[in-house]
């Protein structure tokens, strides 16, 4: 024991605090400051959590999502680029067999999906049916109606187009 302690008076306490001892006047009113300064500290952090936990997205969070989203999108962009370039170079100028490009083709088309589900030539279509021919596309339920309307319109023109031969 400290040789302070024997000679504190009864009205006064030393107490550990965050690895410090501190000598305090009323025991009684130190305690009840702590108990107080606990809570407080208690409910700051279990606020902080809450709203660290919350699923509402802030303005911060958005463009830190588009910053990023952007920098994903350019660099795949880039990548798909100079692969797909690559292949028909290297087709074109003879250095691959057609087995070795049809073999490269099919592995860039499993590391990269298509661009546009579900869209098949672009054409003359607006942003927003683009849009909505990906959005068929990621649900089952209308990807398969889809895939018969598409189906039934191919069977359309191609009878439309056996009749004019």
């Amino acid at each position: 024991m400290l040789p302070i302690l024997n000679r504190l008076p009864h009205h006064k306490k030393l107490i550990h605090v965050n690895r410090r001892l501190l000598l305090i006047d009323n025991p009684s009113h130190c305690l009840y400051g702590l108990i107080t300064e606990q809570r407080e500290r208690v409910s700051s952090m279990s606020q902080q959590n809450e709203k660290e936990e919350s699923d509402e997205l802030n303005v911060a969070d958005m463009r830190s999502w588009l910053r990023l989203e952007t920098k994903h999108l350019s660099k795949a962009l880039e990548l798909r680029m100079k692969e797909a370039t690559e292949i028909v170079t290297s087709y074109a100028a003879g250095e691959i067999t057609p087995q070795q490009a049809g073999e490269r083709f099919w592995n860039y088309s499993r590391r990269w999906p298509e661009a546009l589900p579900g869209v098949f030539g672009i054409g003359k279509m607006s942003d927003e049916e683009i849009v909505a021919e990906v959005d068929t596309s990621r649900d089952p339920q209308r990807r398969s109606q889809w895939v018969r309307d598409r189906m039934a319109a191919l069977s359309r023109n191609k009878e439309g187009q056996d009749r004019e031969r």
